[in-house]
């Protein structure tokens, strides 16, 4: 692979520049590239001004330039072990603000700075949404996070050029099945609340993400919730915990609450296997006062209309006419006293 690397050293205060030289021969960049990580630690130590260089990696997912760690970390083909560990510890104590550092975003290079991905949300996502993730690597990913949070503990607190924490950057990675959620739910609960506990004001920030934006992570979680199983009412529990008021809180555009995304999710076909767990869904309607319950959407619909009329084709499932039946079995028992106006719905 052909390396440029960022000619301007990065410290306590980066500046960046648009100039990129040919790398020298045996670098740290090329140690890593060969995948010669005892070589490479030894360079950190002898060379550590490339720490916290900007490379631009031809393939690479952060091409357009990136830290040596974000490479690293989105390396698909080599799974982390024992000596990448190393490796990023190295890293780590020569320069502690690498958890902080963005990549550039993409191919598109809009001005000097970088607005991308810091490497703690290319850990997360490798982390908490990569599929191939395997257990021996699990192990090793959950040291680095815990790592990363302990020496940068502002590393919880930066956005990524979509708007979102690392927080909601966790919730919204595992839609695409990460296998820690399926195969190491003692391992994902462990990791999700240590990142919630380094920073419980992000259960009340909100992203500016897609279609949705302006939602808050409980928001995201009953987006996603079928991905999650039984895990979601573990990660519902810990940001309620955190934001009781999330469940009263509309989000950006649509201005939906959260029960409304969780009540149209659970409206949905399972697909393999895919559904809301029951007792996220009771455990979140319980959090909810009387008023959150007929919250309108800026469509002037609350979450039962959602339930109710759901899409053509689906309303005659049986599965859709059972799963009403429970959620307003659950409805009735928590609030026995407006039974007049869900019976109206």
């Amino acid at each position: 692979a052909f390396i440029t690397i960022h000619s301007s050293f990065m410290a306590m205060a980066p500046q960046y520049s648009t100039q990129y030289v040919s790398p020298t021969p045996l670098n740290l960049a090329t140690w890593i590239l060969r995948k010669e990580y005892k070589h490479a630690i030894i360079r950190c130590r002898t060379n550590p001004e490339e720490v916290s260089m900007y490379y631009k990696i031809n393939g690479a997912i952060n091409s357009q330039g990136c830290t040596l760690l974000h490479f690293i970390l989105c390396d698909v083909e080599e799974p982390i072990n024992e000596l990448h560990y190393l490796l990023v510890k190295t890293m780590l104590e020569i320069d502690p603000s690498l958890p902080s550092m963005k990549a550039f975003h993409g191919f598109d290079r809009e001005g000097d700075e970088p607005s991308g991905a810091t490497t703690l949300h290319s850990l997360i996502f490798e982390l908490f949404g990569c599929v191939l993730v395997k257990a021996s690597q699990t192990k090793y990913l959950a040291k680095i996070l815990s790592l990363m949070i302990h020496v940068d503990p502002q590393c919880v607190k930066v956005y990524n050029k979509f708007g979102l924490l690392p927080l909601h950057n966790a919730i919204v990675s595992c839609r695409h099945g990460g296998s820690l959620i399926r195969h190491e739910p003692k391992v994902f609960e462990t990791c999700f609340k240590e990142l919630l506990d380094a920073f419980p004001q992000a259960c009340m920030e909100r992203d500016m993400y897609g279609d949705e934006s302006g939602c808050l992570p409980l928001h995201l979680l009953c987006i996603y919730a079928p991905f999650y199983g039984e895990a979601s009412l573990f990660a519902a529990n810990l940001i309620l915990d955190a934001n009781p008021g999330a469940v009263c809180h509309k989000s950006g555009k649509c201005e939906r609450l959260p029960l409304h995304y969780l009540l149209k999710e659970m409206m949905k076909p399972a697909m393999d296997g895919e559904k809301v767990h029951p007792e996220t869904f009771t455990a979140i309607l319980k959090a909810c006062p009387p008023s959150a319950l007929f919250g309108e959407d800026v469509e002037g619909r609350t979450s039962f209309d959602i339930m109710w009329k759901s899409r053509p084709g689906v309303d005659h499932d049986a599965g859709c006419w059972a799963m009403r039946e429970t959620i307003l079995f659950h409805l009735l028992k928590l609030y026995p006293h407006l039974t007049s106006q869900l019976m109206g719905l």
